[in-house]
C-alpha cells in the first residue's frame, strides 16, 4: 500500500509538471514547480535545478527549500566545478552519504545551508544546454534510496522537456523577428526604388524645362520633388 501510494503521488506530480510545461512558457516557473514537486515527493529538505550553456554561462538556477533571503546571502549561483560538475559534464548520477567525502568536493560558500547527503542526476537536453537536478538532506536524517533515485530521474526528464521547449519557443520567436525585419526591409527597398524612380523623372523634367527657358514649370517640378523627398524621409 505504501508503494502504491508513493507511485500514485509521483504520477500526480509528474502529471502536474507535464501540464505546467504545456501551459507555461516561463522556464523558471516550470523548473520551480518540477524541483518543488520532486523535493516534496522524495521528502528532502533542499533541492535545486541548474542549467548552463555549452560555454558555462548560467541560464537558470532554481532553488527549493530556502527563502529568497537565504538564497541572496549565499551569493552567485554555482557553475558546476565541484561535485555538481561531475553530474553536469560527465553525466554521472550521484547518491552520496556525505558530499565532503567525494574527491571532487570543493566545499560550500559562506552562508550556505549545511548539506551532507546528496542525490543528483543529469538533465539530458536535446538543445544546447547542460543541466542537473539535485536534492539534499532527506527528512528525518534518512539516506536517499534507489526509489528516490528513480523518482528524481523521471523529474529530470520533465525538466529536460521544459528546457528544450523553452529553447524551441525562443528559436521560433527569433525566427519570427528575423522574418518581420526581412519583410520591412523589402518594403523599404521597394518603396525607396519607387521614390528614386519618381525623383529621376522629376529631375529630367526640370532639366528639360530649364533648357526650354521655362523657369516656372521647372520650379513646379522641383517643388513636387521636395514634397516627395519629405514624404520619403517621414
Amino acid at each position: 500500500q505504501t508503494r502504491l501510494r508513493r507511485q500514485n503521488e509521483e504520477l500526480l506530480a509528474l502529471h502536474g509538471a507535464g501540464l505546467a510545461i504545456s501551459s507555461e512558457l516561463a522556464l523558471d516557473t516550470v523548473l520551480k514547480k518540477v524541483v518543488d514537486q520532486a523535493r516534496s515527493l522524495v521528502g528532502a529538505r533542499y533541492g535545486a535545478v541548474s542549467v548552463i550553456d555549452r560555454n558555462d554561462r548560467i541560464e537558470q538556477f532554481i532553488t527549493s527549500g530556502i527563502t529568497p533571503e537565504e538564497r541572496a546571502a549565499i551569493g552567485p549561483p554555482p557553475t558546476g566545478h565541484g561535485v555538481l560538475g561531475v553530474v553536469l559534464r560527465e553525466g554521472r548520477h550521484l547518491r552520496l552519504k556525505d558530499v565532503r567525502e567525494h574527491p571532487a568536493s570543493k566545499g560550500f560558500p559562506a552562508n550556505h545551508p549545511v548539506m551532507r547527503k546528496l542525490l543528483a542526476v543529469p538533465i539530458n537536453c536535446k538543445g544546447p544546454f547542460l543541466g542537473n537536478i539535485y536534492l539534499s538532506e532527506k527528512n528525518a536524517g534518512a539516506e536517499f534510496n534507489e526509489h528516490d533515485h528513480e523518482t528524481l530521474v523521471r523529474f529530470a526528464v520533465q525538466a529536460a522537456v521544459a528546457i528544450d521547449n523553452a529553447y524551441l519557443h525562443a528559436q521560433a520567436a527569433d525566427l519570427a523577428v528575423a522574418q518581420e525585419r526581412l519583410r520591412i526591409a523589402h518594403e523599404m527597398h521597394d518603396g525607396l526604388a519607387q521614390v528614386l524612380g519618381y525623383v529621376n523623372t522629376k529631375v529630367q523634367a526640370a532639366e528639360a524645362y530649364l533648357r526650354q527657358g521655362k523657369g516656372d514649370e521647372a520650379s513646379a517640378q522641383l517643388r513636387e520633388l521636395a514634397v516627395s523627398a519629405r514624404q520619403a524621409y517621414t
